[in-house]
């Protein structure tokens, strides 16, 4: 339906754009945010951020999870990235930027100080001023990030009220008699006056800069080729001074000029020196700076960056030198695809590097970026990642050239040796950070590197051995025969091997020529037990599998049982757990898969019986029987009404409503006690209040403060029953709340 609606739009009016209430974080929402649809959405999260950093109390949330409480600088900038990170630019440049509607409290109303009553939010003085002042910010944001800005109207002459339907109130004409506030109305006009004279707060970029919990402080950057904007904000109660990280956004020289300015403080005009822009900034204060006509073109990013030498805490990189760049920066993360701290204090004028000081068998990430003369930067170029290690100079298996091991499922083989030196390192005491190493074993005169068949147990470390570091394992083989067995050492957490054998390193793409020879013979035990019985299902869901069989009785050679499991009926069977019990859960699954199980006995000597007969489960979630008893004040009675359950129920068997406070009613128990039961999917999330049949008498908190929306995940547990025991301590609109 809407690609054919977006269609009919576009043959009508190809500029015309298409806004959805489409604003939840949800992968399905998203998906009409592909440029199949609708152009663009009602950007009720930046709301919701904005409120968070400066609303002065608790606020109704409006379904957002985790949300009616004051947020830190960091969390607001985690938002606002958050919100850029979720849409493509097309839909991103374009959202409705809104912070309030008919369907919310006025923005005035929720950032003005005080009890939600009209003395405190309307008729005191002092209140009402900083409410204002509050606005004057969380405007100035609305106008200076990417998106539309969109004022409901009358928030721009000082209207206020509360939730719906109080937020309609008639704009206050003035040949009617009307007042507005022309100081803000004035503010308004300077910020669309910002807008249509600079188009970088239009079509620039977005940088974060500087998220200081402490301060209270907020500063983001907007460019374009030719001119840059920072604006800078301080909720705080104090006035704040220093520094404005802007390396990699500016470069040094540029100059920026305060174009408009909230409050008191910021600077007039400020220069970008060492990476970064200082001044001091008011409390409650906010301030625009934009450059003038300049040059912030970057250069081409290097490309071809590799990595030349991994040596013992250090990395040697190497890239292509991008023509007409004046330098370059190296940045390094432990993490792939961000992080980035750069490596040099000073821009490098030659195409390579060595990073130094770093830890052993690490794995270091790499970009570089190209500097022109002006000081702008490139994108990053291509990521390269790099593990600095020791380089073994000798290893061996030291001892025993050959082993004869009788076969069991609890005894090991005798402890087998092996000793590896590294120039300068196994020589100090204890073992060496980093080093790895392993015993193994497989068919003889086969390859230990690349043939299949041979198995590993990790070694430990056993003594120092002159300059030697020596390790010491012992093997389990589980079948008779015959077999070469050796050792290998990793300096780089197994990402590469070096392998030895009595006469010390193995050449590369070699066989061993001197490995260790294992024989294991029979215990004279060649009887395999019993096949099981009752292979049974107890349970399939995504918390596991649950099955049981009979218990083997009689057989003192007797060891226990393997559970093999296959995706296909009748296998191939992989083995998947070996225990001494009759019950296994098997919880690497996934939802919606089937698995096909066996089992068999195993005895001490490794027989192993035939399997047992196939079983299969489907792994779907269970349903939860979910009852809800909420205790609710004694004055409830007296309202008349009954409780009611509203949130995102669709969840929920039955089909329910979302959201509907009058449609979802509970059985009452008692004056203050009422229930009901529903049931559900474990695993299921929702979201929930209750209220006395709608929104005007929701549920309050213990000073009838706004409340966050409860959280609830359906869980099974034993035996699928759920209680929920809640409290609701006032309702909206009764004694002792208002509205």
């Amino acid at each position: 339906y809407w690609e054919t609606f977006r269609q009919v739009v576009k043959d009508t009016a190809q500029e015309a754009v298409i806004v959805g209430e489409l604003w939840q974080k949800d992968s399905t929402l998203l998906r009409y945010m592909r440029g199949d649809r609708a152009d663009t959405t009602m950007n009720y999260r930046l709301r919701d951020a904005v409120l968070g950093l400066l609303a002065p109390q608790p606020f109704d949330s409006k379904g957002f999870a985790d949300s009616g409480r004051s947020i830190s600088p960091s969390e607001f900038v985690s938002r606002l990235a958050s919100i850029r990170e979720d849409y493509p630019d097309a839909a991103y440049y374009s959202l409705m930027n809104l912070l309030d509607s008919h369907d919310t409290e006025r923005i005035l109303w929720t950032l003005t100080p005080g009890d939600e009553t009209t003395a405190e939010k309307e008729e005191n003085p002092a209140n009402l001023a900083e409410g204002k002042q509050r606005l004057r910010l969380a405007s100035l944001i609305q106008f200076t990030v990417p998106g539309a800005p969109t004022v409901f109207y009358g928030d721009e002459a000082g209207m206020t009220g509360d939730d719906d339907p109080d937020d309609r109130r008639t704009y206050p004409w003035q040949d009617l008699g009307g007042e507005i506030d022309p100081a803000l109305f004035a503010h308004y006009q300077s910020l669309a006056g910002l807008r249509r004279q600079y188009d970088v707060l239009v079509s620039g970029d977005i940088h974060f800069l500087l998220a200081d919990d402490a301060s209270g402080v907020v500063a983001y950057g907007r460019k374009t080729a030719n001119q840059a904007a920072v604006v800078i904000i301080n909720r705080g109660q104090q006035e704040v001074s220093g520094a404005i990280p802007v390396a990699g956004f500016l470069p040094d020289g540029v100059v920026l000029t305060n174009a408009y300015a909230v409050g008191e403080g910021g600077p007039t005009t400020v220069t970008v020196m060492n990476g970064e822009i200082s001044g001091s900034l008011g409390s409650l204060s906010a301030v625009v700076l934009l450059s003038g006509d300049i040059d912030l073109e970057p250069p081409p990013a290097p490309a071809n960056l590799m990595v030349v030498d991994e040596g013992d805490g250090t990395v040697s990189l190497a890239w292509a030198s991008v023509p007409g760049a004046a330098g370059y920066q190296v940045y390094r993360s432990p993490l792939s695809g961000g992080g980035w701290e750069r490596v040099n204090s000073e821009p490098l004028t030659a195409s390579a590097l060595t990073d130094t000081g770093l830890r052993n068998a690490r794995t270091y990430y790499y970009v570089v970026t190209a500097l022109d003369s002006a000081g702008n930067e490139s994108a990053l170029s291509n990521e390269v990642s790099a593990m600095p290690h020791f380089t073994i100079g000798w290893a061996n298996l030291q001892w025993p050239p050959t082993l004869t091991h009788t076969i069991s499922v609890v005894q090991r083989t005798d402890n087998i040796y092996g000793q590896v030196w590294i120039d300068g390192i196994t020589n100090q005491p204890g073992v060496t950070p980093g080093l790895l190493a392993f015993v193994g074993f497989g068919p003889e005169g086969s390859q230990p590197a690349s043939d299949a068949g041979w198995n590993w147990v990790e070694a430990s470390f056993n003594v120092d051995v002159g300059n030697n570091d020596e390790f010491v394992a012992s093997l389990l083989p589980e079948m008779l025969g015959t077999y070469d067995y050796v050792y290998r050492y990793s300096t780089t957490n197994g990402r590469d091997w070096l392998y030895a054998d009595l006469n010390g390193p193995i050449p590369a793409g070699s066989l061993p020529a001197n490995p260790g020879k294992l024989n294991v013979v029979s215990s004279g035990d060649t009887t395999p037990p019993a096949v099981p019985t009752g292979l049974q299902v107890l349970s399939a869901s995504p918390a596991g599998v649950e099955l049981s069989w009979n218990e083997i009785l009689g057989d003192a050679s007797l060891y226990g049982y393997e559970v093999l499991r296959s995706e296909t009926s009748g296998g191939p069977y992989a083995l998947i757990a070996r225990l001494t019990d009759n019950e296994y859960r098997d919880e690497a699954v996934v939802e919606g898969a089937t698995y096909y199980y066996v089992v068999r006995s195993l005895d001490l000597s490794f027989n192993r019986s035939a399997n047992s007969a196939e079983v299969s489960a489907t792994v779907l979630s269970r349903t939860v029987t979910l009852t809800f008893n909420v205790t609710v004040p004694a004055t409830t009675d007296e309202t008349g009404s009954s409780v009611f359950i509203a949130g995102t129920l669709s969840r929920l068997d039955g089909g329910l409503p979302d959201w509907d406070p009058g449609a979802v009613i509970l059985t009452r128990l008692d004056a203050t006690h009422w229930t009901i039961t529903l049931a559900g999917l474990e695993g299921t999330q929702i979201e929930y209040k209750y209220t006395l049949g709608s929104w005007d008498y929701v549920e309050k908190g213990a000073t009838c403060d706004e409340l966050s929306n409860r959280l609830l995940t359906l869980s099974y547990g034993s035996d699928g029953v759920q209680i929920v025991n809640d409290s609701v301590l006032n309702w909206r609109n009764v004694p002792p709340c208002g509205n």
